[in-house]
């Protein structure tokens, strides 16, 4: 079933994230500000934590890196990520997905049962109810198609 949802993941609009601050402080500043420092500590310990402690040592070194700075520093960034939030954000919700054809629509419909009998199956073996899934979409001819 994970395989299945992987596949329709691609199939609407990717949904927006409002990003963390910490990460965004992270990816501006890791490569001249938090690296270097990092790497100093790095050095010191790799021989005596195993390799798998590295991601986690990252992460504990820029929130130390990220409590050092000051409290306005903080708020300007915080400022900047919701402002850039804000105005993806209206981009997205203003925005239209791209209006399929009449032979998109055609094709959809046929491959639909490829795709939504697995699903529906799954989900109903998972759950022990019915599923029923439900399409419409427009024909050629101004008749609209549904398929259960």
């Amino acid at each position: 079933m994970s395989e299945l949802l992987q596949a329709m993941v691609g199939i609407g609009r990717e949904r927006l994230r409002k990003p963390i601050t910490i990460n965004v402080y992270s990816q501006i500043h890791w490569k001249e500000c938090i690296k270097p420092h990092f790497n100093v500590r790095w050095n010191k310990l790799k021989d005596v934590l195993p390799g798998t402690a590295h991601l986690g040592l990252v992460k504990k070194f820029i929130k130390e890196s990220w409590s050092k700075e000051t409290a306005q520093f903080h708020v300007v960034l915080e400022k900047e990520v919701n402002d850039m939030y804000a105005a993806n954000l209206e981009a997205y919700l203003t925005s239209t997905p791209k209006p399929h054809s009449v032979c998109e629509y055609h094709e959809a419909m046929t491959d639909a049962p490829n795709t939504l009998i697995p699903f529906a199956d799954a989900v109903a073996q998972r759950f022990g109810m019915s599923v029923t899934i439900l399409m419409v979409s427009p024909l050629n001819d101004g008749k609209v198609a549904v398929r259960r």
